[in-house]
């Protein structure tokens, strides 16, 4: 299963133009266009044939480019406004799209094929979005915008597999996954001002919630998961989310400035994770 990355948000007039003060930042490439609103989420996922940028946008349309020769790749017809996420499975680069429809569909990227039934019930809006691996089996994870819970989706199975409690009382905005001390975990960060972790394999929560800060990045940091969160004063932390997952119930959390090795320099980079997006659909756009 390969890395996904956090979507982030674009310009609400085309993506791909540079921002001011752009002339000591060159362009890399040409400019990506075909989005005729603003676009909602981005994201990108690693294959062996190069790295795929993925974005979703207001009008409710999927792209997918070949960052090394511009080429589109995809170009998906769905739903809006909402999550979207990506990673590979079984070697080949898959998105997870949902929105105000409540459903989540998954799809091949290079191939535009849906890949099993779509995800429902998620209500009212399909707040967040990430493809991983369980126990060998590819899943959809998604978090509603207002039913406080995680809905979990096999790709092969195509069936839901649950709903592990998430603890939250109020709706899922950001969500990231990853693997601490072998077991897949999702990290949530809600509404309620508490971000939390949950086993995905189990069904159960993990530790206690890191609360006051906002989920923003699931991460690696010298080789250790993290997760990091911002809080109302614009500060940053870093929580080490092996800590966390091992810690008895009713000890707070850990901050981290490196748990990998305090002697070493912090390094972060991305290992699997997802957060909002916009929505997928449920069949091919005709080609531009």
């Amino acid at each position: 299963m390969g890395a996904s990355t956090s979507p982030d948000s674009g310009r609400h007039d085309g993506w791909g133009r540079a921002g001011p003060g752009s002339a000591h930042r060159p362009q890399v490439g040409k400019t990506l266009t075909g989005h005729g609103l603003g676009v909602c989420s981005l994201t990108t996922v690693a294959y062996e044939g190069g790295l795929l940028a993925v974005s979703s946008c207001e009008e409710g349309v999927l792209l997918a480019w070949d960052l090394t020769t511009g080429t589109r790749v995809a170009d998906l017809e769905g739903s809006y406004n909402g999550g979207l996420g990506a990673a590979l499975v079984d070697g080949r680069p898959v998105a997870a799209t949902g929105g105000h429809d409540s459903f989540v569909q998954a799809w091949d990227l290079l191939s535009g094929e849906p890949l099993g039934e779509s995800l429902t019930g998620i209500e009212p809006v399909v707040g967040a979005l990430a493809v991983t691996e369980v126990n060998g089996r590819a899943v959809v994870v998604a978090g509603g915008d207002d039913d406080n819970a995680l809905h979990v989706g096999d790709l092969a199975g195509r069936k839901p597999t649950g709903s592990p409690p998430t603890g939250h009382t109020d709706g899922i905005r950001t969500l990231g996954t990853t693997t601490v001390a072998g077991r897949t975990i999702a990290v949530t960060g809600s509404d309620d001002g508490t971000t939390r972790g949950g086993d995905l394999a189990r069904h159960e929560q993990i530790g206690e919630p890191f609360t006051g800060h906002r989920l923003r990045k699931v991460t690696e940091m010298a080789g250790a998961p993290v997760a990091v969160t911002v809080g109302p004063d614009k500060d940053l932390q870093v929580w080490d989310l092996t800590r966390a997952a091992r810690a008895p119930t009713g000890v707070p959390p850990s901050t981290c400035r490196n748990p990998g090795s305090p002697s070493a320099p912090a390094r972060p980079r991305d290992v699997r994770d997802g957060e909002s997006g916009t929505r997928g659909a449920a069949h091919r756009r005709a080609p531009a």
